[in-house]
């Protein structure tokens, strides 16, 4: 008689932990959609929709990064905050 496996749900909550260091700095200091198929190919977001997305999921806890805090406190704004302070201004 065949045994059913249980199949155990796989964590679909993106972690700051998931990001590589070049993504990391993207939040910090800044990023721009690729423009080449070489760079196409290297990148996680290919749009600003797909990084801002992604930054708003991480956002509590990017903020709460020890390297964040000590910018925050000097009053230096990181760049994906930047960018979702200003659309929340706008509205979107």
């Amino acid at each position: 008689m065949p045994r059913k496996l249980r199949v155990e749900k796989l964590r679909t909550r993106l972690r700051l932990d998931d990001l590589g260091f070049e993504e990391w700095l993207s939040f910090l200091v800044g990023w721009h959609p690729p423009e080449t198929d070489f760079a196409r190919e290297r990148s996680r977001w290919q749009t600003w929709d797909q990084f801002d997305s992604e930054y708003r999921l991480l956002r509590e806890e990017v903020l709460a990064h020890e390297w964040v805090q000590n910018d925050l406190a000097r009053g230096k704004i990181i760049f994906a905050e930047t960018r979702y302070q200003e659309q929340h201004q706008k509205g979107e």
